[in-house]
């Protein structure tokens, strides 16, 4: 298999991620303590597991690290002859937008614990907003098959069913210190390298701009936490959902589709087996209880970090067989409207020498 992908535009990630990153651990004690002033504290419940009040808001440094380095990039881009497509900006400005709604109403409900109808709301609204900028899903394939099915109307309802899953599922994990931002740093990074890998450079810096805002982030946020993610944790699912149906992933083969799936098993395998419990109880599938997965693995006499050591060993060994999948797909992969083209210096400079010409035969 051949990965299209140049020097430069490796050292464009590596910048990016770094770039977020560094936002993202200069920003977050900021944003503890102006929480702490605020008296936007987590106080401990009978189903929490922590023992003391923790600071909120740790989602705005981790949207302000992503907002910075996907601007400045694409500021920078053009600059280093790397043309975006107006298609690209379109879908990025949709992922940026979308998300700063859902960031805007995390922090709100943070402060004044909204109910769910107001969330779910504000989580469709930005699921919308995205697609009416590009962000969708068209079309479905059948699994192990090359048939799909043009979602035509139902293009809109799947779409926007799919990101508030993903934004719940990741909310739902959201229990335990660093176990959603270490379980969605790696999901990113998985689907930077599949982006990378299908000439999506524009979808793979989104991807490393969430990656390394959420590990700035994860330094403050590892056992004890200083900070939770809070309303944060709704952003992080909503850029992994959006990502997940845009560009590469956007492709009618039936690896576009599982690849995501995949990478995000056990999340939404978590957040489907809590709804459907809920469900059969009889109480609302937003009633908070101790009934994740990470709950269960405290109830076997795991630590908090042995546990959170689980899901990330799970999300990455499902990374992996994503991406053997992937290695095996023989479905080729053309270069499509978002791709990034990053030329060098030498490739500019060099003249093209005209074809010599054919030798008579004697």
């Amino acid at each position: 298999m051949q990965y299209f992908t140049s020097v430069e535009l490796i050292f464009t990630m590596v910048g990016a991620a770094v770039f977020a990153l560094g936002i993202s651990l200069i920003a977050t004690p900021f944003a503890a303590r102006w929480a702490s002033k605020a008296g936007v504290l987590a106080i401990p419940r009978a189903r929490d597991v922590h023992d003391k009040p923790v600071p909120r808001w740790g989602g705005l440094p981790i949207f302000l690290g992503f907002f910075l380095t996907v601007g400045l990039s694409a500021l920078l881009l053009p600059i280093l002859h790397a043309p975006l497509a107006s298609g690209t900006l379109l879908d990025g400005a949709g992922i940026v937008l979308g998300g700063a709604i859902v960031t805007f109403v995390g922090a709100v409900d943070d402060r004044k614990e909204l109910s769910p109808l107001p969330r779910l709301l504000a989580q469709a609204g930005a699921s919308l907003v995205a697609y009416g900028c590009g962000v969708r899903i068209e079309t479905l394939t059948l699994p192990f098959s090359h048939h799909s099915i043009n979602t035509h109307w139902l293009s809109a309802p799947i779409t926007v069913f799919w990101m508030v899953l993903v934004m719940n599922a990741i909310n739902w994990i959201d229990g335990l210190d660093g176990l959603a931002a270490g379980t969605c740093s790696i999901i990113a990074a998985f689907l930077a390298v599949i982006a990378l890998a299908t000439q999506q450079g524009c979808l793979a810096l989104l991807c490393v701009a969430l990656a390394g805002s959420t590990v700035g982030f994860l330094w403050y946020n590892r056992s004890p936490a200083r900070i939770y993610m809070g309303g944060g944790a709704e952003f992080l699912g909503f850029v992994l959902a959006a990502v997940s149906v845009a560009g590469a992933f956007k492709q009618v083969t039936t690896v576009a589709i599982v690849l995501p799936v995949m990478a995000m098993a056990v999340p939404l395998i978590d957040s489907v087996h809590v709804v459907l419990r809920r469900a059969a109880s009889g109480v609302s599938v937003y009633q908070a209880d101790r009934r994740h997965f990470h709950h269960a693995l405290l109830d076997m006499g795991l630590s908090k970090t042995q546990a959170v050591l689980v899901f990330y060993l799970l999300t990455l060994i499902l990374c992996l067989c994503a991406w053997a999948l992937f290695q095996r797909s023989p479905i080729p992969r053309p270069a499509p409207r978002h791709s990034v083209r990053i030329h060098s210096s030498r490739s500019r400079s060099t003249p093209q020498r005209p074809p010599l010409p054919e030798s008579r035969a004697s």
